[in-house]
């Protein structure tokens, strides 16, 4: 490649690790500093467990553009103590497979255990 085409592809090649470092943080990252994001104090539609930080920005998005209250917590650990703490009107639990400190399915698993009758839908990027 010559001089000019080289250094744009170090650059994005740069902003793309970037983002990779970002979005692989957990929630030591700008848009979530580990406490747990809750839109709603009151009962929420949606609780999103998730560790990356670019598929939270992403529900995030999806979310408020369906008007749907929703709250989101890092790992499954994190998201098992939000809906035992504040969970009793939640109606819709997405929660990632692989993640650290909990993963999605033992997670899955003792939320089935509070509230039977509460919809949980596991996600994945693994395909």
């Amino acid at each position: 490649l010559d001089g000019d085409k080289k250094s744009g592809l170090e650059e994005f090649q740069a902003k793309a690790q970037r983002r990779i470092e970002r979005s692989t943080s957990g929630c030591m990252d700008q848009a979530y500093t580990g406490e747990p994001l809750q839109v709603n104090d009151d009962a929420v539609d949606v609780l999103y467990i998730e560790d990356s930080a670019l598929n939270r920005r992403m529900m995030e998005r999806m979310l408020t553009r369906l008007g749907k209250t929703f709250a989101m917590t890092c790992d499954g650990r994190e998201g098992v103590e939000w809906i035992e703490e504040r969970g009793r009107g939640c109606r819709l639990v997405l929660v990632d497979r692989a993640m650290p400190v909990m993963d999605g399915l033992e997670a899955a698993r003792r939320i089935k255990e509070l509230f039977p009758d509460v919809p949980i839908v596991g996600l994945t990027a693994d395909a």
